[in-house]
This record gives structure tokens, sequence and C-alpha cells, in this order.
């Protein structure tokens, strides 16, 4: 499908060892390690990767009702006081979706927004929030960008990440990954593909960062744990970020047009 014709223009999210996934348009969404097919490789957005299964319907779980001790123990987000509550963190994006799967906020994830932490906000105020869930936690900010969930193990260990690089909420040249680090992550950076290296900037145990597209990437995180121990865990940024042509909703609705397929 070409996607001057999709409403709501495309979407491309890939999530390191997340539970949620979101399919929309003809750009696929992936969970690393999962059975969802991976996005296409080609720079090409036309070409969309063939028969990518739609997301399975999940039955409803209840809420949970408290957050979960191993997780309040390795998170501080969650020892402190109550901060803003997310009641007005907008629902994720599934009115111009083709095919949404289960995000934050969906009945199968049993993530309470009324337990939620503010983790950080960005300088242009973008808020980032900490959901507890039946299987762990959700992230969700308030531009709808970073919508995801990993479990209790996955958040723990540092392997909780995701990166966006084709969405309405992102400037087309934009590359942008968030996740969490537990406590006692000392020294967090990002390996860059360019093979430098830079501070990553954690707070409330979460992390949001964006990158130009044609500049270096992230292409993993590495922290050192209290005892010491070096740690790593890949940002799961796609390999042709550098060159995915995306055409934002905002850029369709000017009558942005995408390059012909070779």
């Amino acid at each position: 499908m070409n996607a001057s014709n999709q409403p709501g223009g495309q979407r491309r999210k890939l999530i390191g060892g997340g539970i949620a996934l979101v399919t929309a348009g003809a750009i696929a969404t992936a969970v690393v390690g999962g059975s969802i097919n991976p996005a296409p490789s080609s720079g090409d957005t036309q070409r969309a990767a063939p028969n990518v299964p739609s997301p399975a319907a999940q039955p409803a779980v209840p809420k949970v009702a408290s957050v979960d001790s191993t997780l309040r123990d390795g998170l501080s987000v969650f020892r402190r006081q109550a901060a803003p509550t997310v009641d007005r963190l907008p629902a994720p994006p599934t009115a111009t979706d083709a095919k949404p799967g289960p995000g934050p906020f969906a009945a199968s994830t049993g993530a309470n927004p009324s337990l939620g932490r503010r983790a950080l906000v960005t300088p242009s105020g973008n808020a980032v929030y900490l959901i507890p869930s039946q299987k762990g936690l959700c992230l969700a900010d308030t531009t709808g960008s970073q919508q995801f969930c990993a479990t209790t193990s996955q958040v723990l260990s540092g392997n909780a990440t995701a990166s966006t690089d084709c969405s309405p909420s992102l400037p087309d040249n934009a590359v942008e990954i968030s996740g969490v680090l537990p406590d006692g992550s000392k020294n967090p950076t990002l390996s860059l593909t360019d093979g430098t290296h830079q501070p990553l900037d954690v707070k409330g145990n979460a992390y949001l960062v964006r990158f130009q597209r044609t500049n270096a990437l992230p292409g993993s995180i590495e922290w050192d744990e209290a005892s010491g121990r070096h740690k790593s865990a890949p940002t799961v940024v796609p390999d042709n970020a550098s060159t995915f042509k995306c055409h934002a909703a905002e850029a369709l609705a000017q009558g942005a047009k995408k390059p012909a397929s070779p």
C-alpha cells in the first residue's frame, strides 16, 4: 500500500524484549526474538515485509492492583511519592492504525495507569511514564511515539528498550530510543555506529533520546552494575534506519510524495 493513501502516515517501531507491539499501515513492527516478521530491509518504504501477521487478539486480564515487590525493589521510581497521574496520557493512536496491537493501556497487559510514575520530562515537555502491568511494566510518553511493555526480568536486566524511526509523532529525519535501566546502573553510555560513545541521561530509571537519522545512531547501551560488572544491551535500531525514507502524516498532508520504486 502506498503510504500516501494511508490515513495517519507510516509507523515503524522495534521493541527489544518487549511484549507489546503495534503494526500500522504498510510498515511492520517487530518484537526481537518473537514471531512477527521484521520490517523491510530496503530503504524504500513502499516495499513492506510480505505476509506480516497481525497481532492475535489477547484476552483481557485484570489491572494489576499493586506494584510488584521485585519491581519496587529494583526501580527507585516506584519507591517515591506518586507523581502527577497518568490519566492525561493519550491512548495508543489506534484511530489511524490499520492493525493496532496491544499497547500499554490494552486490557491484555493489565497495566494500571493509576500506579504509574512519571520518570522524566524532556526539555521539550514530553513526559515519560512507567506503568506497572501484570508481567512487568509499560513505558509510555505523552506524544505517543514511545509505548511498549516488557517483563520484570527484561526490565531488571536492562533489556527493556525500544526504537521508533517512523511515526506521525516524530519528524521525518528522527530516530528515537527509549527504555529502562534498574537501580545501581552506573556510567550509562550509548555506543554509536561511528565507534564513538556518548553519555546516556537516565532519570527515574528511564531514558528517551532522539537522533537525526543521517548522523551516527546508537547501536547499544552500556553501563556498569553496582558490583562493577560491565553490561550492554542492543538498542534494536534497524540497520537501515539511516537510509529509511519516512514520510510522517504532516508531510503527507502537505502533499509530500514518496520516491518511485527502482
